[in-house]
């Protein structure tokens, strides 16, 4: 019996512990994103190349799990709809661009001696919807495909429960199969406010 609640004592410190490491928080953000590179399937032959920038909202939450000398690590789950009223075509007509994104990865936050700053660098990957901006006269088309991206940002302390996202850069790339097949460059830059929860 000494050792069932032995064995009991320390399954408790070591959970216990787990949680003092754990954190929970969700966010809201603004997002600007621009992709480039993307093969032109409309009418105009003369432009064979192109890109545009989309703008929009973004949303997710992240759960730190465990703490390694001056780094916490943790994951992150991610999704944003962005839209341009411009896509690749040469003026601004027709369904312009969109893209969608539900990505999911990992994160590491590192400790400085300012207790209020947390920098943090992300890796992630997962789906992107988009319709790489194609001729609105053939109709919004969407595609389904991979998207990777690494981010790097910084989180203010607000308050005891709120962080604000001062800015993020990410950069990774969209890989378009079928008639849109290769990677397509993407950058994006966000902004907005953290919220962390008692759990």
């Amino acid at each position: 019996m000494k050792i069932s609640k032995l064995t009991l004592s320390l399954a408790l410190l070591i959970a216990s512990t787990a949680a003092a490491h754990a954190q929970l928080a969700v966010y809201g953000t603004f997002v600007g994103n621009r992709i480039s590179g993307i093969p032109y399937t409309g009418t105009n032959s003369s432009t064979t190349n192109g890109n545009f920038s989309s703008f929009g909202a973004g949303g997710g939450l992240y759960y730190d799990l465990r703490t390694y000398g001056p780094v916490r690590f943790g994951v992150d789950a991610r999704g944003s709809i962005t839209s341009s009223k411009k896509g690749v075509e040469p003026n601004f007509i027709g369904g312009g661009g969109h893209l969608n994104s539900a990505l999911g990865g990992v994160r590491a936050v590192f400790h400085t001696k300012y207790t209020i700053l947390h920098p943090y660098l992300q890796a992630s990957a997962g789906l992107a919807r988009t319709d790489f901006g194609k001729d609105y006269r053939l109709g919004i088309t969407y595609s389904n495909n991979l998207q990777y991206e690494g981010f790097a940002g910084l989180d203010v302390k607000a308050t005891s429960f709120m962080d604000v996202r001062v800015l993020e850069f990410g950069y990774g790339a969209v890989h378009g199969t079928g008639a849109n097949s290769g990677n397509f460059p993407v950058e994006t830059v966000s902004t907005g406010i953290v919220f962390h929860l008692p759990f």
